[in-house]
């Protein structure tokens, strides 16, 4: 009997054990998806997107830019607050020095009122429940 329960403890700490080191080795993006926020925003333009909620460095900036994010041009505004609305995310951006999403970028709305595209590099959850703008601007969405 004492060999048993013994064997049991032996067992459950390993299992603790291997759930922590596992834990430990997960990406940051893995910490929780974006969501959806419930409501809607409209750009100014012909697009309204749904507003999806994500965990974000708090004062990351919004670059400007084309419509396909080739060239970010310059800092249009920063987001401040955290978790943000995004409204949709391009996957043919510039390079944003991520390995995970090394050329997705997220459309939203700056603090002082303007439109731009934050780095996936400055968001930390998982951004692939952001519908891409392309659905929106093809009118699959």
């Amino acid at each position: 009997m004492h060999v048993r329960k013994m064997a049991a403890q032996v067992i459950a700490a390993a299992t603790v054990l291997a759930g922590a080191m596992i834990g430990t080795a997960v990406p940051a993006h893995a910490a929780g998806g974006c969501w959806n926020g419930g409501f809607d925003v409209n750009s100014g333009g012909d697009y309204t997107y749904r507003a999806y909620m994500c965990h974000n460095r708090s004062g990351a900036p919004l670059w400007g830019a084309t419509r396909d994010m080739d060239h970010p041009n310059t800092v249009v505004g920063y987001m401040y607050s955290n978790p943000s609305w995004f409204a949709c995310r391009i996957d043919n951006g510039q390079y944003n020095g991520n390995d995970i999403h090394p050329y997705r970028w997220l459309l939203a709305q700056a603090d002082n009122g303007a439109w731009g595209w934050m780095k996936d590099t400055d968001i930390s959850s998982e951004t692939n429940p952001v519908p891409s703008c392309e659905d929106y601007w093809s009118g699959r969405l």
